[in-house]
């Protein structure tokens, strides 16, 4: 407003004064007020000020990829006389991170179903070992062993509870270079293998029906352990029955293989790269 008055006063004033000298016409003083009126709206018309630059935003870091620690040595026993298997995956989550206490890891996360008996104790019902553990792995005459997918599943369940952030890993059928080649990038591995690695074979005395209605006889020597390393033509070995071995690749290989290349670990996110690895490409 005070610049509309001010155009207006000046173009009063011109046209005051071209009347005065006789000097300017009527349509030249409408021109010349139009004019100043307009360079003073044009004068009140705000710039707007340019934005200021925004600076370039810095990405977030990427996570450092977790790595496993050492294996640390535990003994089943007196605990879980018949626990290798969970014992053997107690050490291999510590390891990835996931400290685990081998009772109650046993205890709260692992399938484990015991035997029941007919009515005329003719018959005992067990569960498959490929689905929970037979028996009580704490009991000396009551627990026998199970397969990959109960240390599997009670593996998963500690990891949830605990900050979660991995997987269990189903590694079973693969070869002895992948094998290696785990090992030599830092991934330990619970292993199916035998007693002192011999032979397998089955018991003569004790055997159960499964849900499908077949009789399962087991094996009397199968047993579970830690691989944690490997060094040259040897493998370092955390046996929850019999301490740290040095073992032949070979024996060793013999004996996992009869039991049918069974192995899990954690999956960190190291797997594909380890897999990469074995076959000297950077492709999954």
């Amino acid at each position: 407003m005070k610049m509309l008055r001010t155009a207006g006063m000046l173009g009063g004033s011109l046209l005051a004064a071209g009347m005065m000298t006789g000097c300017l016409t009527l349509p030249a003083a409408e021109m010349l007020l139009a004019t100043a009126e307009t360079a003073a709206a044009s004068a009140s018309v705000p710039v707007a000020e340019s934005a200021a630059p925004t600076a370039q935003p810095t990405p977030s870091p990427t996570p450092e990829p977790r790595t496993f620690e050492n294996v640390t040595l535990v003994m089943q026993t007196p605990e879980l006389p018949n626990g290798c298997e969970v014992t053997s995956l107690a050490m291999v989550l510590t390891a990835a991170g996931y400290p685990a206490d081998k009772v109650e890891l046993c205890e709260t996360c692992l399938p484990m179903v015991d035997f029941t008996y007919s009515d005329d104790g003719q018959w005992r019902y067990g569960p498959s070992p490929e689905e929970a553990f037979a028996g009580i792995a704490s009991s000396a005459s009551g627990g026998w062993y199970c397969f990959e997918q109960p240390i599997l599943d009670a593996g998963n369940t500690w990891i949830a509870a605990n900050g979660g952030g991995a997987q269990m890993a189903q590694l079973s059928g693969l070869s002895q270079a992948e094998l290696d080649a785990l090992l030599a990038g830092g991934t330990p591995v619970v292993a199916w293998v035998t007693q002192g690695y011999q032979a397998p074979y089955r018991t003569s005395t004790f055997s159960w029906l499964l849900p499908s209605g077949e009789e399962y006889v087991p094996y009397n020597n199968l047993h579970c352990v830690t691989v944690a390393d490997i060094y040259g033509d040897q493998y370092l070995v955390a046996n929850p029955l019999q301490g740290w071995e040095m073992v032949d690749r070979d024996e060793f290989w013999s004996s996992f293989e009869s039991m049918g290349c069974r192995a899990v670990t954690v999956d960190l996110g190291q797997l594909d790269s380890a897999a990469a690895a074995e076959t000297g490409t950077g492709e999954k």
